[in-house]
């Protein structure tokens, strides 16, 4: 088991939109004191975020950034103190620290998650890579989770891909030439999240690439989605999620476990 912090380095132009582009990742490896900072090069995907973003300046502030983090792998303080000058439009997140079993993969699958396009589609995580990576992530900080089926209000087996305590998750896989079989599975699952909300607070985790994401299909199913009591939310937004559950459980909320 390792020890490892982390921090998503990110970009938003607006305060007003608040759209968002993942643009780095920080990783401290607590045990070895080492520290390396990890950056897209997906600059066509950049420039498309935002054509008035100067990518030369860019490039040499995230090489500034990895120049500099190296000198604070010694005090977590320092390490914050850091992270936490970037409060613009220019951001880390808050430094996670989390118990990985395997370091390597670890940092893989986060930098897929995180830096998802700086991948070819064929080398990006799968729905179900996604599950085990969700899963393993919440064990990695702590957190239990159970898997076991839930009962609807007519006694109907339900089954969300994990819950904790109330937070009911369930992934949604969109590729442009399945929508349209998929409206009656999302009809469904808005129906079941309007009749579990005062059980359940459902978590509706999407999955789409960028060009895909401008089809007609997936704005409707998307509208769909989000016509009920549930969070829409892709995977980064997902884990940030997670990321409170720490906060809550250090405070004292129990975290049910029916594993």
């Amino acid at each position: 088991m390792a020890c490892i912090q982390y921090s998503v380095f990110s970009y938003s132009p607006s305060v007003m939109t608040n759209e968002r582009i993942n643009l780095g990742v920080f990783f401290c490896f607590v045990d070895k004191q080492k520290c390396e900072f990890m950056h897209t090069s997906n600059w066509t995907r950049v420039s498309a975020f935002d054509d008035e973003l100067n990518l030369s300046f860019l490039k040499d502030f995230l090489k500034d950034i990895r120049l500099e983090l190296n000198g604070y792998c010694q005090n977590f303080s320092s390490r914050q103190s850091f992270l936490s000058r970037f409060v613009n439009e220019f951001q880390f997140s808050k430094l996670i620290t989390i118990d990985a079993i395997n370091t390597e993969e670890f940092v893989i699958n986060t930098l897929k998650i995180q830096l998802r396009y700086d991948d070819d589609k064929s080398n990006r995580l799968t729905i179900d890579q996604q599950k085990n990576y969700a899963k393993q992530y919440l064990k990695s900080i702590n957190v239990k989770y159970q898997t076991a089926q839930i009962t609807g209000h007519y006694n109907e087996p339900i089954s969300f891909d994990y819950i904790v305590d109330e937070h009911a998750f369930k992934h949604f896989n969109f590729r442009t030439k399945q929508i349209p079989s998929m409206y009656a599975s999302v009809h469904s699952w808005r129906d079941i999240a309007r009749e579990m909300k005062n059980m359940y607070k459902p978590v509706f985790i999407y999955d789409i690439d960028d060009e895909e994401a401008k089809s007609e299909h997936y704005l409707k199913i998307i509208e769909m989605l989000k016509d009920s009591d549930a969070q829409v939310v892709d995977m980064t937004s997902a884990i940030n999620l997670m990321n409170t559950f720490v906060d809550q459980s250090k405070l004292g909320t129990q975290l049910r476990i029916l594993e």
